[in-house]
């Protein structure tokens, strides 16, 4: 089950991530501080449900809300025909789960994040410009997040229709 909001933003820790120190001029110019610090909203596309959440960390995770009655409910990792491993998304699919918020709800979500190789997780330590460079480079934004968010249920459109 995704946690909910009050459950992890305390856990955000900023001075963990590199360049808290910073002064803040010069933090302004770093990717992870410029990025909202929460999504709050419960968005929407084409009709399917999806979150964005950050992680202690600093990087960010997109979940999609599978209502029940859908091909993809209750598919896992574990599925003989991979019909999870099908989807399209960053990194592929890296969480799924039966979301129970409440007794409300019994859509299955599938997840993924950004925190795999050449990704930058905000908390990953840098020790010279060329990789404070790199991180930049591969640092994956709110708004990138949202995008491959829209993109994984376009592919699930696509895919299930």
């Amino acid at each position: 089950m995704i946690i909910n909001d009050g459950e992890i933003t305390y856990e955000l820790d900023l001075t963990d991530w590199f360049g808290h120190n910073f002064p803040e001029k010069e933090k302004k110019t770093i990717p992870w501080f410029k990025d909202q610090l929460w999504d709050y909203v419960k968005h929407s596309h084409k009709g399917i449900r999806y979150r964005i959440l950050r992680m202690s960390w600093g990087i960010w995770n997109g979940y999609v809300y599978i209502p029940s009655g859908h091909p993809l409910h209750g598919k896992g990792f574990t599925e003989e025909d991979g019909e999870i491993d099908k989807l399209l998304v960053h990194g592929g699919i890296t969480y799924n789960c039966l979301f129970d918020e409440n007794d409300q709800s019994s859509d299955w979500i599938i997840g993924f994040d950004t925190n795999h190789m050449y990704d930058h997780a905000p908390s990953d330590k840098i020790r010279n410009e060329e990789g404070y460079n790199l991180a930049v480079k591969y640092y994956k934004t709110h708004a990138y997040v949202i995008k491959e968010a829209k993109n994984l249920i376009k592919d699930i459109k696509k895919k299930y229709s």
